[in-house]
């Protein structure tokens, strides 16, 4: 389970390093795709400027639990994806530094707090920790994905996070698709920290280890593998290793969609 002190230092640390690397970029490198689908540096910046006021939103109330009352923030600038980049830079700077007042306020009592307005998964401090961490921790990922940098991936922060908010959950991701493959199969992810399996047994999506099925093996190092979790890299990265049917393989993303 993420801890709280190193989930604020990551999270904190991957979004300064996305908003330096943003002042780096020239005018042709803001329009460049990420592996995020569809969304170029300039889509992902203005994204950073809703999701991270989002994560402040939801934390702040998750704090009132316990101090009786939200936490002033001030952030009043409001950017697209048509606003000028120093504009984008300047109100991700701002979110982020809300973010981090709000998060320098958390404590460990507040893991446990819930915010209101929680349905499938109750919104508690230890899980919007956990969000904002993989989040920030993919993104950053993203961005320097998109400058062909030479060593990307995941912090062990990062991959932790991911884990516990998307990797742990696949079984019930893959229920909500509501689809399935034509037969029994399980897919096997054989990490360190990413050690786990999404197995389809001919009735229902589980976690479950069930004897006989024909399996599909991922192998890589953490990060590799809870990218591909992702979907940051396909199967056709050097960074994976895949045994079994690579047919098989490539279907997975159609029943773990997202993040």
């Amino acid at each position: 389970m993420l801890e709280l002190e190193a989930g604020r230092r990551a999270a904190i640390r991957d979004l300064d390093a996305i908003i330096s690397r943003l002042h780096e970029l020239t005018a042709e490198e803001w329009e460049r795709p990420t592996p995020d689908e569809g969304w170029s540096v300039r889509h992902l910046a203005v994204h950073l400027t809703e999701t991270i006021p989002f994560m402040t939103k939801i934390l702040g109330e998750i704090i009132a639990v316990r101090l009786g009352e939200v936490p002033t923030t001030e952030t009043g600038m409001v950017v697209s994806v048509e606003s000028e980049c120093d504009q984008i830079i300047a109100s991700v700077t701002e979110h982020r530094n809300a973010f981090f007042h709000t998060i320098s306020l958390m404590e460990e009592a507040d893991l446990a707090a819930e915010a209101p307005g929680g349905t499938t998964m109750p919104r508690t401090g230890q899980l919007y920790l956990a969000l904002a961490t993989a989040e920030f921790g993919l993104h950053r990922f993203d961005l320097e994905e998109s400058q062909d940098d030479t060593e990307t991936g995941l912090s062990a922060e990062a991959i932790i996070a991911t884990d516990e908010v998307m990797i742990s959950n696949m079984a019930l991701f893959a229920t909500g698709t509501g689809k399935h493959p034509d037969h029994p199969v399980s897919y096997v992810f054989a990490g360190s920290l990413v050690d786990t399996r999404l197995t389809w047994d001919g009735k229902a999506w589980s976690l479950d280890e069930v004897e006989g099925l024909p399996e599909v093996r991922f192998q890589g190092d953490d990060s590799a593998l809870a990218l591909f979790i992702c979907g940051r890299i396909g199967i056709d990265s050097d960074r994976l290793g895949i045994e079994g049917d690579r047919e098989i393989a490539a279907q997975f993303k159609t029943y773990v969609p997202g993040p």
